[in-house]
């Protein structure tokens, strides 16, 4: 499905007109807390007099929400007839937005692993506030269900139009701002190595690397003019995903979030650095059908991007990039480690280009966490 991107710089007057054009009656807005203080609140609550629709709101969600949440929502889109989806937030409003969409012709009576969605024609428009997360590109949606991770992916939840405004970047709080960066770049970088990749998903990843390598000093220091690029670069990182879906260090860091209360992109930054050292030094483990001297390749082209003189550099380099984050990285016990390990999705690790065992994955945490 083609998307359209609605890239606002001063006038939200294209999407109105689009908007229009759909002749929808009324739109479920899903929005999370930080909806209030957006510069682009004005703009989404003049939708109204703009469009000549009504709106209902839904904001009944906390960050990872739960399958309950997800009812919730259901039933206010339900209860008011609406007949599109608009979301406004961060990961977790779109997720949310993403799960109502697809489960909202449904049963919803049954346990959530009995749900099946039904095929709809309701509309989903997402306006990113973050640039990390490139859930406006992709299929996939991430909820909660009696306290454990679900994943949901639908090629039905993508959205049918991106709102992409640069203004919700100039606020954003600074570890905000490096965690989602982080999520972005290694999104990019995952998908480069992962074993589902292509030579158009490549192409993506390679530029989104090369791209957030050239503004993201400016962008953590605050200059609005980069803004923009940063987020075409998120977006362009989903699209990658959405192609070739994450690898091991998105499939190792879920736990450290909630074991250590640290963001996801904080996670993710940490896991990579032991995920790269690991590639390169156990390429002969291979699993990349396309053989080991095919990985060599991948891994040589993605140190170029880096900026790398050598492959061999390529873990200095990340190591390097996670250091300019300044995050803290937390001290683990043996327990903790052997539970970190247990806690890993085999199925997501299959994606990686080299085999990673429990074992394989009990060294990483031992190398990134400084365990005790």
């Amino acid at each position: 499905m083609t998307q359209k991107v609605f890239r606002i710089s001063d006038s939200y007057n294209e999407l109105y007109k689009f908007l229009r054009n759909e002749a929808f009656k009324r739109i479920l807005l899903v929005v999370d807390g930080s909806f209030g203080v957006l510069p682009c609140k004005h703009d989404i609550d003049n939708l109204r007099n703009a469009c000549g629709c009504d709106i209902a709101v839904f904001d009944d969600f906390l960050p990872n929400p739960s399958v309950d949440s997800v009812i919730k929502g259901i039933d206010v889109f339900n209860e008011h007839a609406c007949d599109a989806i608009f979301a406004v937030g961060g990961g977790s409003a779109i997720d949310v937005a993403k799960c109502i969409k697809l489960y909202c012709k449904t049963d919803i009576t049954h346990e959530f692993s009995q749900l099946k969605p039904v095929d709809n024609d309701v509309k989903l428009i997402v306006l990113p506030t973050t640039a990390g997360t490139g859930s406006e590109a992709t299929r996939y949606s991430v909820v909660y269900y009696n306290g454990e991770k679900q994943s949901v992916t639908d090629n039905g939840i993508i959205p049918c139009a991106v709102v992409l405004d640069e203004r919700v970047l100039y606020t954003l709080p600074d570890y905000q701002k490096r965690c989602t960066l982080c999520d972005a770049f290694f999104h990019a970088v995952e998908s480069f190595w992962s074993v589902n990749s292509t030579e158009e998903s490549k192409a993506i990843s390679e530029n989104v690397i090369r791209t957030i390598l050239s503004v993201y000093r400016a962008y953590l220091d605050g200059d609005k003019h980069v803004c923009a690029t940063m987020q075409t670069a998120a977006y362009d990182a989903g699209r990658a995903i959405n192609i070739t879906q994450t690898t091991a260090g998105h499939a190792m860091s879920y736990k450290l979030t909630s074991y250590f209360n640290i963001a996801h992109g904080h996670a993710v930054a940490l896991c990579n650095v032991g995920v790269a050292e690991h590639l390169l030094r156990f390429t002969n483990r291979c699993v990349d059908p396309r053989g080991e001297s095919y990985l060599l390749e991948t891994l040589k082209r993605l140190a170029t991007a880096l900026g790398c003189r050598d492959v061999s550099e390529l873990p200095e380099h990340i190591r390097g990039f996670v250091g300019e984050m300044n995050f803290t990285v937390p001290k683990a016990d043996a327990d903790q480690i052997d539970a970190l390990a247990k806690s890993v999705n085999p199925v997501r690790l299959k994606n990686s280009p080299v085999a990673i065992d429990e074992n394989d994955a009990r060294n990483i945490y031992v190398k990134i966490l400084g365990a005790k």
